[in-house]
């Protein structure tokens, strides 16, 4: 028998191969291997468009079933009423393998026959006949799980550097928190001025003091100027007062008038009368130590009447009763006697001490008396000289009475 395609003899009555060039043989036409269609295989209309018109080797992409061989009719070829088809092994070896085994099918006597044949093919093909059905049985070995396994190494690779990329990306920023210039080039850092240098080393030399509270020094004495004072009905007078120690924390002080309808106070110390009347205004220290003084307050209505007040407060250091104010202020009114003459009867009064008050002592109290005010040591010591040589207490009196500051006092009271 001859090769249609080639035209070499072949020996083998039963081949179905051309062993020189791989075409089929008419034997290939006649038999029809019997094997298992799928039923939901869709039908083959046309030959497939990659189809070799040179050869009857078919490609992979010829195939149009797993392992089936669709060999369409060729002009090389002996045409049959329907298309040759053969079952075919798995692949044993890839492309480009020209050696393979192919078991045929048994012949139509029911016996198995196994032939072998070099295939001049890029296929080699294991196929074991069963008898007496004609269905084969082959083990196929598929790529899939090398590419599973291949696809799936180069995820894992890709994730570990797409992770170690974000490592090295992030590290660097999480350890940078005392500012953006750890990792950056010398020559890249943030320029500082010498201005804000200096202000750099001099907030990092400077220590933040430690601010401790001072000790608090509380007052322990208290000291008005006045113990007795007096006021018109209307005038005001000013009442002052010093705490001490003189570093004390706190030196305010508030001011209290017993009686506010005869004589009121600010909190300056201003005490302004509103009724004929005595009351008291007191000065206490405001820094918790309740320490207290006072001062009594003759508010009187008429100019005699203050007079009165003032010389009970200056000469004999206490207030007057309104009976004793109103007493001595009639005999000034109608003219009895005048106001030097009632002063110079307070400074010889019995009450005062009189004969058994020493020089000094009778002199302090006339200079409050007829001066409103406290003495001068050099005029003290002057008068003091003068009583100690003989002159006596009425003349000294009587000098007094007409000096220039006992007629302005009687001026400011209203009587001169």
């Amino acid at each position: 028998m001859f090769c249609t395609q080639c035209g070499a003899v072949i020996t083998n009555e039963q081949a179905m191969f051309c062993p020189q060039c791989g075409s089929p043989t008419k034997r290939a036409d006649s038999v029809q291997p019997r094997y298992d269609v799928p039923e939901e295989a869709p039908p083959i209309e046309e030959p497939h468009p990659s189809y070799d018109e040179s050869t009857t080797v078919l490609t992979a992409d010829q195939m149009p079933y797993p392992n089936m061989l669709h060999q369409p009719a060729g002009p090389n070829m002996t045409a049959s009423d329907s298309s040759a088809e053969m079952g075919m092994g798995a692949m044993d070896r890839p492309q480009g393998s020209r050696q393979g085994t192919l078991n045929q099918r048994s012949a139509a006597g029911g016996g198995s026959e196994n032939n072998t044949e070099i295939l001049d093919s890029p296929y080699v093909m294991n196929n074991t006949v069963q008898p007496d059905t004609g269905s084969g049985t082959g083990e196929r070995k598929s790529g899939a799980l090398k590419w599973i396994l291949i696809g799936g190494g180069a995820f894992l690779l890709v994730l570990i550097v797409v992770i170690g990329i974000l490592i090295a990306v992030m590290l660097p920023k999480a350890g940078d928190k005392d500012g953006e210039l750890a990792d950056k080039d010398e020559h890249e850092q943030q320029e500082v001025t010498p201005e804000e240098l200096d202000d750099i080393i001099a907030s990092a030399d400077t220590e933040t003091p430690v601010v401790t509270e001072a000790p608090k020094i509380l007052a322990n004495e208290l000291i008005m100027d006045k113990n007795v004072a007096n006021v018109m009905v209307g005038g005001t007078i000013v009442i002052s007062a010093a705490v001490y120690p003189e570093d004390v924390t706190d030196s305010s002080v508030t001011w209290i008038s017993d009686n506010p309808e005869i004589a009121e106070v600010d909190a300056n110390g201003n005490v302004t009368g509103r009724s004929f009347g005595m009351t008291t205004i007191s000065c206490k220290t405001a820094d918790g130590s309740e320490i207290t003084a006072t001062c009594s307050v003759m508010v009187a209505q008429t100019p005699s009447e203050a007079f009165v007040a003032h010389l009970y407060a200056n000469c004999f250091g206490r207030a007057a009763s309104g009976d004793e104010i109103r007493n001595w202020a009639g005999y000034i009114d109608d003219g009895s006697v005048t106001p030097g003459q009632v002063a110079a009867s307070f400074c010889r009064s019995d009450e005062l001490g009189g004969a058994s008050l020493s020089n000094e002592d009778f002199m302090k109290i006339v200079y409050r008396t007829y001066m409103n005010r406290e003495y001068d040591q050099a005029g003290l010591d002057s008068w003091v000289s003068l009583l100690n040589e003989g002159m006596s207490r009425d003349d000294v009196l009587e000098q007094f009475a007409n000096t220039t500051e006992f007629h302005n006092l009687l001026i400011n009271f209203g009587l001169e």
